[in-house]
C-alpha cells in the first residue's frame, strides 16, 4: 500500500537566485535526496502512464523531470491492488504522488483509487460546473479533480464493484480537463489490467471525449 508523506525541504527543490551554478547544483542534490534521479512521464507511477497520457502529464506538471517518494512510498500497481483488495470497499488507496523540480514539498499530480458499490450508468446526474466525458460508469472532471468509475468485480472484491479513480492537481499544475482524463483514463486501465477486469471496465487505450452537457 502506497502511503504519502510531505517533506519540508529547505530552500526549496527547484528555488535557486541568480546564475549561481552551486545553488542550482543544490537544488538538483535536494531533489535526487528525496525522490532518487528524476524520471520520465512513461516511468512514473509504476509505467502505469507509459504512452499517449505520458505526454498529457508533462503538460499538466509542465516539467519533463519528475519524481515519486523513494523505497515503499513509490508507486506500486501489484502493493496498491492487493490492499484494495485486502481493504475493501471504501478503502482510498493513494496510488501514486508524483513531484517536480519546482513543486518543492508538495505533490503536482496525484492518482487515488478506492472500490465502491456499483451504480447504473447515469444514476448521477451532471453538474453544471462538471466536464462529462464517455468513459466507464461515470467520467467527469471538476475544478482540480478527475473522477473515472468503471465496473470492476473480481475475486476478493465485494460482489457487484466499481473501481473507482480520481486524479488531483497541486498548485502550480495545469487544469487542463482533457489532459486530465487522458492521464487517470490510462492509470485506471492500467490498475484494472493489474486487477484482473481489464475487458469488464472497457476503457480504451485513446483519450476519452468530452459529452455534450
Amino acid at each position: 500500500m502506497a502511503v504519502f508523506v510531505c517533506c519540508a525541504v529547505v530552500g526549496g527543490l527547484g528555488a535557486c537566485s541568480g546564475d549561481d551554478s552551486g545553488e542550482a547544483d543544490e537544488a538538483d542534490d535536494s531533489f535526487a535526496h528525496h525522490f532518487g534521479e528524476p524520471m520520465t512521464a512513461d516511468e512514473v507511477c509504476d509505467g502505469a502512464l507509459a504512452g499517449g497520457a505520458a505526454e498529457s502529464l508533462v503538460f499538466i506538471t509542465q516539467d519533463a523531470a519528475l519524481g515519486e517518494m523513494t523505497g515503499e512510498y513509490r508507486a506500486s500497481l501489484a502493493d496498491s491492488a492487493r490492499a484494495l483488495l485486502e481493504e475493501g470497499q471504501f478503502h482510498h488507496e493513494r496510488f501514486c504522488a508524483i513531484f517536480t523540480t519546482a513543486s518543492e514539498d508538495s505533490w503536482s499530480v496525484r492518482l487515488d483509487f478506492r472500490f465502491s458499490p456499483s451504480r447504473e450508468k447515469g444514476a448521477f446526474p451532471v453538474e453544471r460546473h462538471q466536464v462529462p466525458y464517455d468513459a466507464g460508469v461515470r467520467a467527469f472532471v471538476e475544478n482540480q479533480a478527475a473522477i473515472l468509475s468503471v465496473r470492476c468485480s473480481v475475486e476478493g472484491a465485494a460482489a457487484d464493484s466499481d473501481l473507482n479513480g480520481s486524479l488531483s492537481v497541486g498548485e502550480g499544475a495545469v487544469e487542463d480537463p482533457d489532459a486530465m482524463m487522458d492521464v487517470l483514463n490510462t492509470a485506471t486501465r492500467a490498475m484494472a489490467e493489474e486487477l484482473g477486469c481489464a475487458e469488464e471496465a472497457g476503457l480504451l487505450e485513446e483519450a476519452p471525449q468530452r459529452l455534450d452537457s
